[in-house]
């Protein structure tokens, strides 16, 4: 784990040695990885070379919905908002009304011991390191950065939660405790308030 800058020097001398270095590093998503090993004293050169960087992946485990106990979403709106206050609306908004194939953690049965969901899934969102995400690091221009990798086919995280609450995989609140915080984003968000 890059926890401090002593342990970034180690792995940046690690990778120019020639070594694979696989490692770990707590961030809020992969762009705030960079940011953390900037903040560790990796300069933006250094993130830049062809052979330091191959790829960011941040990723989040969430559970995954029993299938024999798990709930729509229609017609159980009220419930759901009794369980958790709010989440009905941020549902709505967050699908556009499209409720279809979502579903709710049930209150559990003997297929998933009572939990309501039966093992955990991956979420993530990975960088690949291309030449031209290599020249907007090496500028320090990450809002040009983000709009390159939209531009390449990269989804955030939340849109891959999003998609498995879609699918009815994975329950709206579970996907806000252990993924997103909220379902609606910052800019529904504010147009929600004005």
């Amino acid at each position: 784990e890059i926890d401090k800058t002593e342990f970034a020097a180690m792995v940046t001398d690690g990778v120019r040695s020639g070594a694979r270095v696989f490692s770990y590093i707590q961030a809020d998503s992969a762009l705030g990885a960079l940011n953390r090993l900037l903040d560790f004293g990796i300069s933006k050169d250094v993130l830049a070379e062809s052979e330091f960087l191959l790829s960011v992946i941040y990723q989040r485990l969430v559970p995954v919905l029993c299938q024999h106990c798990s709930v729509p979403v229609i017609g159980n709106l009220t419930a759901i908002d009794g369980r958790r206050h709010g989440l009905s609306s941020r549902i709505v908004t967050a699908f556009d009304g499209e409720l279809d194939g979502i579903r709710f953690r049930g209150l559990g049965c003997p297929f998933c011991s009572g939990h309501g969901a039966i093992r955990r899934t991956v979420v993530a969102e990975t960088i690949q390191m291309d030449k031209e995400t290599r020249q907007l690091m090496r500028a320090g221009n990450f809002g040009k950065l983000e709009d390159h990798m939209h531009a390449s086919g990269w989804q955030p995280l939340r849109t891959h939660v999003l998609d498995k609450v879609k699918t009815g995989q994975v329950c709206p609140a579970d996907a806000e405790v252990f993924a997103l915080g909220t379902l609606v984003n910052e800019q529904n968000a504010l147009a929600l308030a004005s």
